[in-house]
């Protein structure tokens, strides 16, 4: 008789007394790539002609853990200011997702684009992305050892 195969359920990732979790990669914006300023043509740096500001205002994540991989589910989102020289309307703006490991090493990227509507008589819109990435985790590294990094491009 073969050997009985046993099924394994996905593992939450520990959960700190004030809800943050543990056992899970960081989810970061770095302070110069966590905003992305749109300027007129041929006024790049002068606040009077910028047309918007785009700035991701807050993150989060969740994990699974399955045998050697760890399922991370992270969300960002922000908002869209306008600018002197904006108007309502909806705006995008790309994004850099890059995941790295324990030595800095690239494990996995992901790129999207953001939207938000700046309604009439508004100066501000706001967006919201929830995603999924899977990452190998390495043998005798922690989950802490990880980061995934959201950028504005």
């Amino acid at each position: 008789m073969p050997d009985a195969q046993i099924a394994q359920a996905p593992a939450a990732a520990t959960t700190s007394p004030d809800g943050k979790s543990l056992d899970c990669p960081q989810v970061v914006a770095w302070p110069n790539e966590r905003l992305r300023t749109i300027y007129q043509n041929g006024h790049d740096g002068d606040q009077m002609y910028v047309v918007n500001r785009t700035e991701i205002t807050k993150l989060s994540r969740e994990c699974r853990v399955y045998g050697g991989q760890v399922v991370v589910k992270y969300g960002f989102a922000g908002r869209v200011l306008l600018g002197p020289k904006g108007k309502p309307g909806r705006v995008s703006a790309p994004v850099s997702v890059r995941a790295a490991g324990p030595n800095k090493q690239t494990l996995a990227n992901d790129r999207m684009t953001v939207s938000a509507t700046i309604p009439p008589g508004k100066t501000s819109g706001y967006f919201s992305m929830v995603r999924q990435m899977s990452l190998q985790v390495q043998y005798g590294s922690r989950l802490e050892d990880y980061k995934i990094f959201v950028a504005l491009k």
